[in-house]
C-alpha cells in the first residue's frame, strides 16, 4: 500500500507540460543581497579590508615581469576596490589613498605621483558605483542593461579617469619622459582588466555562494572549464610573443560561452579570474629581451582579447538568465506553484482549444472531474501544512496515472481536472477507475495517524461539445453524483444528462 512518503521516480512520474515540472530557475539576484552604506566601526573595518587588499593586489601587480616598465598592464586592485565601494558604499574608496602611498614607499615611486594617482584611484571606484547604485544595476549582473551599465561606466571610463591623471603624473615628476600614448593605453588596459574581471568576481559570487549555501562541492563541470581555460591561457604564454600567441586566446571563445550558459554569472567570473591568474604569473617566465620586445607590453594583445571575450560571456550570461526569468514568470502565471500541476486558468485555457479543435474536426476527448473525499479530516487533524503535502502527494499520483500526452490540473482546494486527448470515452472510464483505484490504495501518514484518502470522478465525453465552460459544468455534475451515491466511485455523465455509475 502506498504512503505518503512514495518516491515519484518509482512512480515514474513525468515532467511534461501540463503535469508535474520542476520550477524554471529565474534571476540569480536575492531580493536581500543589495548594496548598502555602512557607517561607524564597520565602515573602518571595510575600509581597513580595502587598503590591505588594495595594497597587496598592487604589490602582486607590480611584482609581475612585464611591470618592469613601471605601469603594470593588469591591475585587479581596481576591480577590489570598485566591487567593495558597489557593496559598502562609494565613500569607502577613499582607503585606496594610504595603500598607493605604500605602495609608493615601497618601490620607489614619487609620493607626488602616488598622491595624484591614488586620488584618481579613489574617483575610479568612487563614481562608478555611485553611478551604478544611482541606476539601481543589480550586483549580480543577471540583466544585460545591467552588464552594459557596468562595461560602460565601471570598465570603460572609470579607468579612464586614474590612466589620464596618472600618466599625467608620471610624466610631470618622472625623470624620464614616457610615451603618454603607451602609457596611458597600457595602465587603462591594466585597471580596466581588473575593474572587469576583479570586480565581477566581487560582484557576482557572493550571491553564487548564497544559491549553494556556503557549500561548493565538486563540480566537475566547472572544474573541467577552469582547466581548459588555464591549459588554453598557458598554451599562449608558451608561445612567442606576436599572432600565434594571440590566435591561441579564441579558443576561449567555446570555453566563456559554456560557462556562460551552464553556470551563468559565476561561471565567467570563474573562467576569466582563473585566464588572468595564468597570464599575469606566466610572464615571469618570459626572458627580458622578448618581454621588452613591445612597447605596450608582450601580452596586451593578449589581455585586450581576455577583455573582450568576458564582456561577451557576461551579455550571454545574463541574456539566458533574463530567459529563465521569463520562463519562471510564463510558468508561475500557469501552474498552481504548491502542486506544480496547470491551474485553473491554464486548464481552462487547454480545455477550450480542445473543444474548439474537436468541434471542428470530431476528435475524440474526455474530461475528469476529480474530488477527493475525507480530505477535510486530515486538514482539520493534522493542520494546513500536512493537508498542502496530501495533496502535492496525490497531485504526483494522478501525473503517474494518466498518459504523457494527457493534462493535469489542480482547479482550487481539493479538486483537480485531467484532460484526455484523443481518447474516447470508454478509455476515460478505464483511466478514471484506474485513478480511483490508486487514490484508494493510497494512505497518507500524518503525525497523529494513518489516514485513507478516496475520491469521487466525474467524467464528460467531449466528442462535439463546442463549450468548455459547459463542459467543465457537467464534469463537475457527474463528480457530484458520485458523491452523493457514496463517494469513492465513478460517474460519467453523457449527452442524454443521464449519469450512470461506472464503477466503486
Amino acid at each position: 500500500m502506498a504512503t505518503s512518503s512514495f518516491d515519484t521516480k518509482s512512480l515514474g512520474i513525468r515532467r511534461d507540460a501540463g503535469l508535474v515540472q520542476d520550477v524554471p530557475a529565474g534571476r540569480i539576484a536575492p531580493r536581500s543581497m543589495e548594496p548598502h552604506t555602512l557607517k561607524g566601526g564597520r565602515a573602518v573595518g571595510v575600509g581597513l579590508v580595502l587598503a590591505l587588499g588594495y595594497y597587496l593586489l598592487g604589490e602582486f601587480a607590480l611584482s609581475l615581469h612585464f611591470a618592469q616598465t613601471g605601469v603594470s598592464p593588469i591591475w585587479p586592485a581596481s576591480g577590489f576596490a570598485f566591487a567593495l565601494a558597489l557593496w559598502f558604499g562609494p565613500g569607502l574608496a577613499i582607503a585606496i589613498l594610504p595603500a598607493m602611498l605604500a605602495l609608493a614607499w615601497d618601490n620607489g615611486i614619487h609620493w607626488q605621483t602616488a598622491t595624484l594617482a591614488g586620488l584618481a584611484s579613489v574617483l575610479e571606484a568612487a563614481l562608478p558605483a555611485w553611478f551604478l547604485r544611482s541606476l539601481s544595476v543589480s550586483p549580480a549582473l543577471d540583466r544585460v542593461r545591467d552588464v552594459i551599465a557596468f562595461m560602460v561606466v565601471a570598465v570603460v571610463i572609470g579607468p579612464v579617469i586614474s590612466a589620464s591623471v596618472g600618466t599625467f603624473a608620471m610624466a610631470y615628476w618622472s625623470a624620464s619622459s614616457p610615451n603618454w600614448v603607451a602609457t596611458g593605453l597600457s595602465w587603462w588596459m591594466g585597471n580596466s582588466i581588473g575593474m572587469l574581471v576583479l570586480g565581477t568576481v566581487g560582484l557576482v559570487l557572493p550571491f553564487w555562494w548564497r544559491q549553494r549555501n556556503g557549500q561548493v562541492g565538486r563540480d566537475w563541470g566547472l572544474l573541467v572549464l577552469l582547466l581548459a581555460a588555464a591549459v588554453v591561457t598557458y598554451s599562449s604564454v608558451l608561445l612567442d610573443v606576436g599572432i600565434h600567441s594571440t590566435l591561441t586566446m579564441y579558443l576561449l571563445i567555446p570555453i566563456f560561452i559554456a560557462a556562460a550558459i551552464r553556470y551563468h554569472q559565476a561561471g565567467v567570473a570563474l573562467v576569466a579570474l582563473t585566464g588572468l591568474i595564468v597570464l599575469a604569473m606566466g610572464s615571469n617566465y618570459r626572458p627580458d629581451d622578448v618581454l621588452s620586445s613591445s612597447e605596450l607590453g608582450p601580452y596586451f594583445l593578449n589581455i585586450t582579447l581576455l577583455w573582450m571575450i568576458t564582456f561577451t560571456g557576461l551579455a550571454v550570461a545574463a541574456a539566458y538568465t533574463e530567459r529563465d526569468e521569463r520562463n519562471r514568470l510564463l510558468w508561475l502565471a500557469t501552474h498552481d506553484p504548491m502542486t506544480h500541476l496547470v491551474n485553473r486558468h491554464e486548464f481552462l485555457s487547454r480545455l477550450d482549444r480542445v473543444v474548439q479543435g474537436g468541434a471542428k474536426r470530431c476528435n475524440a476527448a474526455a474530461l475528469i472531474y476529480l474530488d477527493l473525499d475525507r480530505f477535510k479530516q486530515v486538514n482539520d487533524s493534522e493542520g494546513h501544512d500536512a493537508g498542502d503535502r496530501l495533496l502535492m502527494e496525490i497531485s504526483g499520483l494522478l501525473a503517474a496515472t494518466v498518459r504523457t500526452r494527457d493534462t493535469v490540473g489542480r482547479l482550487g482546494g481539493d479538486e483537480f481536472a485531467v484532460l484526455l486527448e484523443h481518447c474516447p470515452v470508454h478509455e476515460a472510464l478505464q483511466i478514471a477507475e484506474s485513478i480511483r483505484q490508486r487514490v484508494e490504495e493510497y494512505e497518507f501518514v500524518g503525525t497523529l495517524g494513518q489516514y485513507s484518502v478516496q475520491a469521487s470522478l466525474g467524467v464528460v465525453d467531449l466528442t462535439g461539445s463546442d463549450c468548455s465552460k459547459e463542459a467543465l459544468r457537467l464534469a463537475d455534475c457527474a463528480c457530484y453524483s458520485a458523491k452523493r451515491a457514496g463517494r469513492n466511485r465513478v460517474h460519467v455523465y453523457y449527452s442524454e444528462s443521464v449519469c450512470d455509475e461506472a464503477g466503486g
